[in-house]
């Protein structure tokens, strides 16, 4: 099991305890592994992440991250403690802090912040923003913002609910291109969350129809 970040077993979810928002799904992603999750409105993708980062209860099944159970029927892991990132399609920057400011948030205080602020900034080419806030940058750069934001406590796993659907063709084909080079390099494991097929060959080696899971 060493090579295993996430498992997720027979996973099954509802909001009212009557309709099945998410029904006996199985899932393993490795280390390193980029996995994409397509499926039509309404078949559960974005339940299935705020389950794995805690933000939902299941309704029966597991999800177990680096060989340790963090959710099931009867026990929960607070999302703190997972060592997971979110990345969603609003991409909630705070509005009153800098481009630095919001990648440093969530960085542990034992951590290295100003180097690892600087290296995410060199890393998304966004440096010169540092100081700017999010009402003064373009909906790209925000979105570069807040993948760097995710990746600076350093998670286990990434996911990423549909962070591009609000971009333009051209700027979205160019994000890609640096994502995927970015993600290799940091040996990232993704769990992306689409419904475009092209983006989810582009930036994941496995594709995965949440209908037949």
């Amino acid at each position: 099991m060493g090579d295993l970040i996430l498992e997720l077993r027979n996973l099954s979810h509802s909001y009212d305890g009557k309709e099945i928002s998410l029904n006996n799904t199985t899932l393993a992603v490795n280390k390193a592994e980029r996995v994409s999750i397509l499926g039509p409105s309404g078949s559960g993708k974005s339940t299935l992440l705020r389950l794995i980062a805690g933000l939902e209860k299941p309704y029966s099944g597991t999800i177990t991250i680096q060989g340790k159970i963090v959710s099931s029927v009867n026990q929960m892991v607070a999302p703190e403690k997972r060592n997971v990132g979110l990345v969603v399609q609003e991409k909630a920057l705070f509005p009153h802090l800098t481009v630095a400011k919001n990648i440093g948030f969530g960085i542990r205080k034992n951590q290295e912040k100003a180097k690892i602020i600087s290296d995410l900034l060199n890393l998304f080419k966004i440096e010169h923003l540092l100081n700017k806030y999010p009402h003064e940058i373009s909906g790209g750069e925000q979105q570069r913002t807040a993948l760097a934001r995710s990746m600076a406590p350093d998670p286990e796993l990434l996911m990423l609910d549909e962070p591009f659907s609000a971009l333009d063709k051209e700027l979205k084909e160019e994000l890609y291109a640096e994502l995927d080079q970015i993600f290799k390099e940091r040996k990232q494991t993704i769990v992306l969350v689409t419904h475009d097929l092209d983006e989810a060959k582009v930036l994941s080696e496995k594709q995965i129809n949440l209908e037949n899971t």
